[in-house]
């Protein structure tokens, strides 16, 4: 599920330090914070995890209404 989503970081613009995981589904843009290893760069694979894994989340919480 989720095959095609792609992300792209963007930096906060309050804050130049925050980077944010922007993707859209569905129309809807999300933006997440990234998963960082351990030298503070972002994890592109995982931050895609991170990604269809908050899409998952949304779809329990509309199951259960």
């Amino acid at each position: 599920m989720y095959d095609s989503l792609t992300f792209e970081i963007k930096t906060d613009i309050a804050d130049s330090n925050v980077k944010w995981a922007s993707f859209t589904y569905n129309g809807v843009r999300y933006e997440i914070r990234p998963a960082l290893d351990e030298s503070g760069n972002v994890d592109n694979a995982e931050t895609l995890k991170w990604c269809k894994d908050h899409l998952e989340s949304l779809q329990d919480d509309e199951e259960t209404i």
